[in-house]
């Protein structure tokens, strides 16, 4: 009988444990836009989306575009200027704006989001954290436990050290801190995890095209580099974090496609997937879990952040992201079907109650 279990944590896993919400964050994102002098951009997606139905990876991204359009405007001047379908979207005095000063807001944005999210990651271990733990520990010993995580906090592999694979950084080589895996050893590893977004301790050497390193903050951003799938015209910005427009192409890029296919390969041999605060909105990720997990039937647990014991919003992304439609029958705690369970009101309550 196969006892692997995979484990998926969205940015609600982590709100029990002080991580700042998405509005927060999306908030600070807005402010910080705006003492930057680039409040049309807000103005912009206020219009687009509603004031309150986009998040900060959104802002990044329509930062990103407009780094793009400012790089390709001074190096190409007035057939990018005329041409180039970013400028129509935004307002027309940012025709002249300079690249470096829309590299600096991107760096604020992600340096700022880095800041939030070092704050709940490097504090001392209290209740919950210990919780998290022991639920870990006790699960591993008896499955095979494979952790990967959409957030950029390293709580987990803090926490337990050598005790776990981490297929992200390598804590073992301390003088360099090189990204390095070892592909049989993770694979093989019944207790492994990563961050398949990237993690906000990445680094990378810019002599070295993909060697990323650790780092408490990211190299300055001076310089795009060639993605690495899509148009080869392309450019994107290194960051230590996937986010914004390029996503999707950017976790098919090194270092990030080992994790992604290692998830891929675990979803399709599980015996279930506990997917805790995801809120469906990533397609690459909605992909797999159609292809590998709700086509072959497996056992589902959903944790999700919600105090209100509403259970139609997570149905509705069972039927829309996952095309999965299933009857359920609310339960005391939670709601079940033949292959879907659902818990509520976070994941320290499902540990308390259910772990």
């Amino acid at each position: 009988m196969n006892n692997k279990i995979v484990y998926l944590l969205g940015a609600g896993a982590m709100i029990d444990f002080k991580a700042p919400s998405t509005k927060s964050l999306t908030d600070d994102f807005k402010s910080i836009v705006n003492e930057f002098g680039f409040n049309g951009i807000i103005d912009l997606l206020d219009n687009t989306y509603g004031a309150d139905q986009y998040n900060f990876e959104t802002i990044i991204a329509y930062v990103e575009y407009l780094l793009d359009w400012a790089i390709a405007n001074e190096a190409q001047g007035a057939t990018v200027r005329y041409t180039n379908v970013i400028r129509s979207i935004f307002i027309p005095q940012i025709k002249d704006i300079k690249s470096a000063i829309v590299s600096s807001l991107y760096m604020e944005l992600i340096n700022a989001l880095i800041r939030k999210i070092r704050v709940y990651d490097s504090c001392d271990e209290n209740y919950k954290q210990k919780l998290l733990k022991d639920y870990f520990s006790t699960i591993s010993d008896e499955h095979n436990v494979k952790i990967y995580s959409l957030n950029y906090d390293r709580l987990i592999p803090q926490l337990f050290g050598s005790k776990i694979n981490d297929g992200t950084i390598n804590s073992e080589i301390p003088d360099t801190r090189k990204f390095c895996y070892d592909i049989i050893e993770f694979i093989e590893n019944k207790f492994t995890y990563f961050n398949l977004h990237g993690s906000i301790y990445l680094k990378q050497n810019p002599n070295m095209r993909y060697n990323v390193y650790q780092s408490e903050m990211p190299a300055y951003i001076e310089h795009c580099i060639p993605q690495a799938g899509g148009s080869p015209n392309d450019m994107k910005i290194f960051s230590p974090i996937i986010a914004g427009y390029s996503k999707s192409q950017r976790i098919l890029s090194e270092p990030y496609h080992f994790g992604y296919s290692s998830f891929c390969a675990d979803c399709s041999d599980c015996e279930k997937i506990i997917i805790v605060g995801y809120s469906f909105s990533d397609p690459h990720i909605n992909t797999i879990l159609r292809k590998y997990v709700v086509e072959n039937q497996k056992k589902i647990v959903i944790v999700d952040y919600n105090i209100k014991n509403d259970y139609s919003t997570i149905e509705s992304h069972l039927d829309n992201e996952l095309k999965y439609i299933e009857a359920f029958t609310p339960k005391p705690y939670g709601a079940e079907s033949q292959n879907v369970s659902i818990y509520l009101n976070g994941f320290v309550n499902y540990l308390t109650n259910v772990g």
